[in-house]
């Protein structure tokens, strides 16, 4: 679910130094590599994004850095296998009907393999795709269908370890086994918590588990936090920036003093305008990306392929783009010493047995596709997320990975 609310929310502004021209254009070019243009046959890939989706939602940064990201490896690193990458976008626009089209579309224009954004209605693409025997690589699945899908679905990062792993790890240091979730009502969001969500926190020690189902545009939290008694133990909000600034405030009012994490996606300006610092200080967020660590190489180089090959148009506060590089990538890398036939039943198999890697530009986070990294998701590769706490001044320290064990075979 939490990948549903990268689409629902907006982007980390994690740290400063996310304008790209603070990048030298010599520094770039050595980021880069050395060139090795791809040489072999073109072999087409699909991409579906929900593009610029609505003014809630605003993806385009996927249709840039997916096109930048191709015309990398393609001149640098030998485009995916050593054949030339040639890209089918689709844009579903955050648009249920216009996602299976989409689905539909790259069925018939008989590409190879489709990677996705970070799509609102993955169900209604994933299934089409399963029927036809296309791969389809997304960044975080948050369908059911799609996550549990152990033929041809996959999964880079795992919804369970961004929504679980941190409440629990903050609970865990405060020696607490308490957790209350306040998610927003939408189906892509509750499902978790009425199902799974339970045994999976108390598989990690959290005895008391519970959760409150908060419907969008909810303007006053107080009613609902006031709920949760003055020792709720751990809150962890499910939302976006609005949902968070509601939730905190409410909080505030009633005087409630407890440990609180969120998706770095809910906590942008607008919630540090909105919030003081004091209680800001020592919120602990989860995120999917390492956005804004200009110390991590992979965001240096990411940030030097959105420089040259989208013009700097990348908004590189945002999450959207460093998930498409990521995904792209990761697809690449899995490739990169493949001497076959490329086909969509190859990359099914180099995917299922490619060893465990880090992602390119993933803070430290790693993925194998073997279906054994979540046994109750097998589409999901990955274990870990990444961890960051917020300092005095409402800004976040080091990223910190957690659950990032090694995936067996």
């Amino acid at each position: 679910m939490a990948a549903a609310l990268l689409v629902a929310g907006c982007g980390s502004d994690a740290a400063s130094g996310n304008d790209v021209t603070g990048t030298t254009a010599e520094a770039g070019d050595r980021l880069l590599g050395t060139p090795r243009p791809a040489t072999k046959a073109p072999i087409s890939i699909g991409f579906i994004t929900d593009g610029a989706g609505s003014a809630a939602v605003d993806h385009s940064n996927e249709l840039l850095m997916s096109k930048a990201t191709v015309k990398w490896l393609n001149e640098y690193r030998g485009g995916l296998a050593g054949h030339k990458i040639e890209l089918t976008i689709c844009d579903a626009g955050g648009d249920v009907a216009k996602s299976g089209e989409c689905a539909t579309q790259m069925i018939q224009k008989d590409v190879t393999v489709v990677v996705g954004g970070q799509l609102a209605n993955d169900g209604a693409v994933w299934q089409p795709l399963h029927d036809a025997g296309v791969p389809l690589l997304l960044y975080g699945a948050t369908d059911a269908g799609a996550l549990t899908d152990t033929a041809s679905t996959f999964s880079l990062v795992s919804s369970i370890a961004i929504q679980v792993e941190v409440p629990s790890a903050v609970a865990k240091a405060d020696h607490v086994t308490k957790v209350r979730t306040i998610v927003v009502d939408v189906p892509a969001a509750v499902t978790f918590y009425k199902t799974i969500a339970k045994n999976l926190f108390a598989e990690r020690g959290i005895t008391d588990f519970g959760f409150v189902a908060v419907p969008p545009g909810t303007a006053d939290f107080v009613p609902v936090i006031s709920q949760l008694g003055q020792e709720p133990g751990v809150i962890s909000i499910i939302g976006n920036s609005a949902f968070v600034i509601g939730v905190l405030r409410a909080l505030g009012a009633l005087g409630i003093d407890t440990p609180v994490t969120s998706l770095s996606e809910g906590i942008t300006d607008a919630v540090r305008k909105a919030i003081p610092a004091t209680q800001l200080e020592g919120l602990v967020m989860s995120a999917t990306t390492p956005v804004g660590d200009d110390d991590d190489k992979g965001i240096q180089l990411f940030k030097a392929v959105a420089e040259k090959f989208a013009s700097g148009h990348v908004d590189l506060s945002q999450t959207d783009g460093l998930a498409t590089f990521n995904t792209i990538t990761a697809l690449a890398l899995v490739l990169e010493d493949f001497s076959g036939e490329v086909t969509s039943e190859s990359i099914v198999r180099a995917l299922k047995s490619a060893p465990q890697m880090p992602l390119l530009a993933g803070g430290g986070l790693e993925f194998r596709c073997n279906g054994k990294a979540v046994a109750l998701t097998p589409a999901a590769c990955s274990r870990g997320t990444l961890m960051i706490t917020l300092g005095p001044d409402s800004r976040p320290t080091a990223y910190k990975v957690v659950g990032n064990t090694p995936i067996p075979d």
